[in-house]
C-alpha cells in the first residue's frame, strides 16, 4: 500500500497531461487512517477537484462515505474560490477603469487557462501584478473597495520602482 504522502501526489495529479498513470491509484478504499491522512494533504494542497474527479472517474477506489467527504471538501473550496474570483474581478476592473495596467497571476489565472476544467484549479488568496507606474493608483483602489494592507509595501519607495509587493485583506462579507 502506498503512504497519504504518495496517494496524495498521485490524486492531486490525476487527469494532468503529463501525470502518473492512475495505476498509482488505489483499486479498492484505503482504511479509515489512511484515508483522512491523504484527504487532509489533498485539501492542504488545495487539489480536491482532483481528488473528486478521480473518484468520479472510478480511478481512484472510495466508500461512498469517502466521496461524500470530498464533495463536501471540494465543494468549500469552490465557494472560496468564488468569492477570491469576484474580488479580482471587482479589482481588476477598477483598475482598468483608472488606466492602472494590472494582471491577475498564479491560482485564479492558472484555473482558468490551463487547466481543461478551472473547478480542479483551488486556491486560498489572488495575486495580482500591477505596473509599477500605476503601483500608488492601485493602493488607492485597493482603499476605496475596502480592503486593508496586512503588511507594508516592499520595495522601492519611488513610483518607477521594479519591485513592490504589498499583502491586503477584505473584511469578510465585502464585495
Amino acid at each position: 500500500m502506498s503512504s497519504p504522502l504518495d496517494l496524495a501526489r498521485a490524486a492531486t495529479s490525476y487527469g494532468l497531461p503529463g501525470a502518473a498513470a492512475s495505476s498509482s491509484l488505489p483499486a479498492r478504499p484505503l482504511d479509515d487512517t489512511t484515508w483522512g491522512l491523504t484527504l487532509r494533504r489533498v485539501v492542504a494542497s488545495r487539489c480536491t477537484g482532483h481528488l473528486a474527479a478521480s473518484i468520479s472517474d472510478g480511478a481512484f477506489a472510495a466508500t461512498d462515505e469517502q466521496a461524500s467527504q470530498v464533495l463536501d471538501a471540494h465543494e468549500t473550496a469552490l465557494g472560496v474560490d468564488l468569492v477570491l474570483e469576484r474580488l479580482l474581478v471587482v479589482t481588476l476592473t477598477s483598475l482598468a477603469a483608472s488606466d492602472v495596467r494590472a494582471r491577475a497571476l498564479k491560482g485564479a489565472a492558472l484555473a482558468h487557462a490551463a487547466y481543461p476544467d478551472p473547478a480542479l484549479r483551488s486556491y486560498g488568496d489572488v495575486d495580482i501584478l500591477v505596473d509599477a507606474a500605476g503601483y500608488d493608483a492601485a493602493v488607492e483602489h485597493l482603499h476605496d473597495l475596502g480592503a486593508s494592507a496586512a503588511t507594508r509595501s516592499r520595495g522601492r519607495a519611488s513610483s518607477t520602482a521594479s519591485a513592490r509587493a504589498s499583502a491586503w485583506s477584505w473584511p469578510t462579507g465585502t464585495r
